[in-house]
């Protein structure tokens, strides 16, 4: 049984890898689409030959195709510089992780690009309690625990292509 998941993990990446709609120098798995077909949830890989423990770029779009977040992400742990955009493509905040934690500088932008609020994040509290940022961060900001789980994804996509084969 273990041997007909590893299997069927094998063929769905060759068959995705080498069959992609367009083809760019860079892999990448596409976890969702709006049922407009635009992409919802995508992992950029760095590379054509990316494995499961590569870091990739997480990008979420809003369903008109515009990207929402975007970020450095290894299996759902967030990292570094995290941008978050307007529908209007113009960006709407500015923010840093450290293993999937908020840590520095979080800056606003309003729907024009122009700075709107910033403060600083440290040890899990704002320092000037600015509530746009505080409302911006509840709004926006997913807690590990709210996020899907990035084998979860995987294992759906493996039952439902086992399923397929059945």
């Amino acid at each position: 049984m273990r041997l007909t998941y590893i299997l069927i993990i094998n063929l769905f990446f060759i068959v995705l890898f080498s069959c992609s709609e367009e083809q760019e120098s860079k892999a990448r798995i596409i976890w969702d689409k709006y049922d407009n077909g635009n992409y919802k949830t995508v992992h950029q890989y760095f590379t054509d030959t990316a494995n499961l423990n590569d870091d990739y770029y997480y990008k979420e779009f809003y369903e008109n195709g515009t990207l929402k977040v975007q970020g450095i992400e290894n299996r759902k742990k967030r990292d570094g510089e995290w941008k978050y955009y307007h529908n209007n493509s113009k960006l709407k905040a500015k923010l840093n992780f450290e293993n999937d934690k908020i840590s520095g500088p979080i800056i606003l932008f309003d729907q024009n690009g122009e700075l709107k609020a910033k403060d600083i994040l440290t040890n899990g509290r704002l320092t000037d309690n600015n509530t746009e940022i505080v409302e911006f961060l509840s709004e926006s900001y997913k807690t590990p625990e709210n996020r899907p789980e990035w084998l979860d994804s995987l294992f759906i996509t493996v039952d439902s292509i086992n399923n397929i084969m059945n």
